[in-house]
Parts: structure tokens; C-alpha cells; sequence
């Protein structure tokens, strides 16, 4: 293998889990442990077999713990609806919220009290009707502002929504609500550019191959929203992931990483022209794309952070039927930017939809080449698999 050759890596462990998995993600209050969600699709027919079948969508929340090569579940907690997306607070992390496929956000809080963790369901909002998915969420970043949480959606109506919850998850109100795209609005993503001085953004995109920015302007008491522009001349086909960089010094352009069904990952500028700053092919429909927590910032003595300041993030990838991607995204002196693929997971048989990279703020102590562990699953074989990068030693934390 040359250097320019990605990396091919294995898996340290597997298993089989018992209902397709769409979405995870890890504890950054205990790391070792991650949340699957699950989603199956499950048809009936009537006594005459003539008649068309009923679909009901169900699910599950399955609560694990990733001890090097040991893989455990913990508990397993069936839903009545499929689940599509989970995220944890942004403030209090042991805070998860669950997208359903009835129209429904459900909370559940992380109790560590006992000897082992569990999920615990502390509220659920139908926020929407019953045939309406909820596709994806964002928390708000910045929620200390306020005496409240506010969480972005997507639906499969095409509609975003921001929706605002009191501490205790009991009730709600939806501040907004926009028909932003003509088909499925796949992903929604707040801006995470502090928004002290508004407005600020929200990002979504859809089956429509649209790219819609939205400009927010409020405090505690109100909210507007308008559509400041809608892009569907950059993407090839929908757009299912946005990424929004943390990048110092880029107040009022904020910099994303797109995914879209037609295989590109892009940089996109949401400002100025030209929009998109690099993109290369995955191989695989972008599905989700997850930032490794941590980031290798150079000109560091510059006083401010500018332009040119040099940047390079690491990339999870979920590449649907191609598999996981570890993507170097960098930013030179000279202002360009460039994607590349440094590695590869291709153990999945089916569509991988759903990959996390384990929680830590700094590269962990006494580990070879600084390795990080990441969980990827793929949907209709039902896999789970827990497995190392170790090719992020070139970085500075």
C-alpha cells in the first residue's frame, strides 16, 4: 500500500442485532457507552390475500458499552415507532432525543445512579400527525441562553420546524414551522457560530436536491426565521448530511461538509462564491458525516484566526452501500481546501447508514498511534462492528 492509498481496517468485534439499525451515537457524559436506534418496516395482510398489505413501522433503543474488544448490551427498549435519528444535549449530555416515525420526538435521560446504566423515558411530544415522519433533529447549541431547549427538525413532508421544550421535556410549542422542500427534507443542522449577535442560521436539506439556508433572529420570547437562500444547483441528487465546521474566525460564513445521495462530499461555502471549495466521490451515498472530536488549528500565534488559517478535521463518513470513510478535510496557507480519503471500513454487506466516533477531548493516553475507537452498523444485515483508527497521530490537540 502506497501512502496515497487509504487504509483498509478490520473490526475487532461484531454482532447481530435483532431490528435494523438507523442511527447512533455515543455518551459524551460516559463515553463507553452508545445508543442504536432501530427501524423496521413490518407488513400485514388481511384474511383474503388479495388484499393490500398494512405497514407499520417499529423500532427499539439498544444501550451498549464498547470496552476495547469487549461489546455488551445493556438494555434493549422496544418502541412503537421506528427510529430514524438520536442526538444527546448539547448541555446536559446524559439528555437523549429520538426522531420517530409518528410524527413524535421522545426523551429519554441516561441514569447512571445504579450499578448499570439504563434508559429512561422521561417524555414524549406528538408534535405532528401520525403519518409523518421525523427524519432528524438538532439541538440548538447554544441553549444556556435560554431557560429552555429548542430543537430543529426535519419531516418527510418536506417541512422544517424548530420546536422550543421547558427544562423538564414536559411540554412544548413550535416556534416555526416552513416548507422549506418539495420532497423529504432528509437533514436539518443548526449553525454553531454563536449567535450573540443575530441572526444566525439553520441548514437543511432534501430529496429535492435542495441546500436551504435560513437566517434566525430572537431572543427568549420570539423567533423569526426566513429563508435567506435555497441552493439546488450544487448537489447532483438530495442532500443528506450537513456538517458545519468549527472555524475560528469566520463570523457570518460559516463553512459546511455536505453528503448527498450522488456520492459527493463537498465544502461548502454558505456565503460567498465559489460555493463549493472541494468535493470528492465516496463511492457511496453520503448518508451521515460525524466531526472526530478533536481539531489541529495551526498560524496559532496569529493574533486573530483568519482566512488562511490553516485547519484539518477528521471525518467519519457513513457511505450507505460502500461502507465508512475516514476523510481528512484540511484548509492550507493559502486558503485552499481539500478532502481525502485516508482510510476505509468495508466489512458491511448492506446499506451503512448509521457510525460514531467514541467521545474524547483530547487523543487518548497510552494508545498506539493515538488510535480511536468508532462503531459503524449496516441496515438489512443487522451489523454492529467496533473498530480501531489509529492514523490520526500526525495532529495536534
Amino acid at each position: 500500500m502506497t501512502n496515497d492509498e487509504p487504509q483498509t481496517l478490520m473490526s475487532l468485534t461484531s454482532t447481530i442485532l435483532e431490528l435494523p439499525p438507523s442511527c447512533l451515537e455515543f455518551c459524551w457524559a460516559f463515553p463507553d457507552f452508545f445508543v442504536v436506534g432501530t427501524y423496521y418496516l413490518e407488513s400485514h395482510h388481511g384474511h383474503d390475500q388479495s388484499d393490500s398489505p398494512s405497514q407499520e413501522r417499529r423500532g427499539s433503543l439498544l444501550l451498549l458499552r464498547s470496552q476495547r474488544r469487549d461489546l455488551t448490551l445493556i438494555q434493549s427498549l422496544h418502541t412503537s415507532s421506528a427510529i430514524l435519528d438520536l442526538h444527546f444535549g448539547p448541555h446536559d449530555s446524559t439528555v437523549l432525543a429520538a426522531a420517530t416515525s409518528t410524527g413524535s420526538l421522545c426523551f429519554y435521560q441516561f441514569n447512571s445512579s445504579t450499578t448499570e446504566p439504563f434508559l429512561e423515558c422521561i417524555s414524549q411530544s406528538q408534535l405532528f400527525d401520525h403519518n409523518t415522519l421525523v427524519l432528524s433533529l438538532s439541538w440548538e447549541p447554544f441553549p444556556s441562553r435560554y431557560e429552555h431547549s429548542r430543537i430543529a427538525v426535519s419531516l418527510s413532508n418536506g417541512n422544517v420546524a424548530i420546536v422550543e421544550y421547558p427544562q423538564d421535556f414536559q411540554s412544548y410549542q413550535i416556534l416555526w414551522q416552513s416548507s422549506g422542500h418539495s420532497l423529504e427534507a432528509w437533514t436539518v443542522a443548526y449553525s454553531i457560530q454563536s449567535p450573540e449577535d443575530s441572526p444566525y442560521s439553520l441548514y437543511s436539506g432534501g430529496d429535492d436536491s435542495a441546500l436551504c439556508i435560513h437566517n434566525i433572529d430572537g431572543n427568549d420570547l420570539t423567533l423569526d426565521c426566513a429563508l435567506l437562500s435555497r441552493d439546488t444547483k450544487t448537489h447532483g441528487a438530495g442532500v443528506t448530511a450537513i456538517l458545519p465546521l468549527p472555524i475560528p474566525g469566520t463570523r457570518g460564513q460559516e463553512i459546511l461538509l455536505t453528503g448527498s445521495y450522488d456520492e459527493y462530499v463537498r465544502v461548502y461555502n454558505t456565503i460567498s462564491k465559489p460555493r463549493i471549495l472541494a468535493e470528492e466521490k465516496l463511492g457511496g451515498g453520503v448518508w451521515r458525516l460525524k466531526l472526530f472530536p478533536f481539531i489541529t488549528l495551526h498560524n496559532i500565534n496569529a493574533q486573530e484566526p483568519t482566512d488562511n488559517t490553516e485547519v484539518n478535521f477528521r471525518i467519519l463518513a457513513s457511505c450507505m452501500h460502500a461502507g465508512v470513510r475516514v476523510l481528512r478535510v484540511a484548509r492550507d496557507r493559502d486558503g485552499e481546501w481539500s478532502i481525502k480519503v485516508l482510510a476505509k471500513f468495508e466489512e458491511h454487506e448492506s446499506m451503512n447508514y448509521a457510525s460514531d466516533v467514541r467521545p474524547s477531548l483530547k487523543a487518548p493516553d497510552g494508545e498506539k498511534n493515538n488510535a480511536v475507537t468508532c462503531v459503524s452498523t449496516s441496515f438489512y444485515d443487522r451489523k454492529l462492528c467496533v473498530w480501531r483508527y489509529g492514523g490520526i497521530g500526525e495532529s495536534r490537540y
